[in-house]
């Protein structure tokens, strides 16, 4: 996968990754070190997450047109009621004439 980075995100991403060696394992890596580190990330560890991210918006998407469909099925639901001249708000039923035409 082909993850497109600033070039200040690039610089920023190497500077990290320089820190994190330096200050955890007490190694002073080199740019091209550090640009190899990045690479074996954006290669193998990074599509793990990013499909865990389109999982999970899978998820949200699907429980918000679940939503939307039961919106709908209440508003389908009110008409036809109310087409028979029975309407029905806040869970008190009341009938109304219907004219006939």
């Amino acid at each position: 996968m082909f993850y497109k980075l600033t070039k200040e995100q690039h610089e920023q991403m190497i500077e990290e990754i320089q820190y994190f060696f330096s200050s955890e394992r007490d190694e002073e890596l080199s740019e091209f070190a550090a640009e190899r580190v990045l690479a074996f990330i954006k290669e193998s560890i990074a599509p793990h997450f990013y499909n865990m991210a389109v999982s999970d918006a899978k998820i949200v998407i699907e429980q918000q047109m679940m939503s939307m469909e039961e919106e709908i099925l209440v508003l389908v639901q009110r008409l036809h009621l109310f087409e028979r001249g029975i309407w029905i708000a806040n869970g008190i039923c009341s009938y109304a004439a219907i004219p006939n035409n």
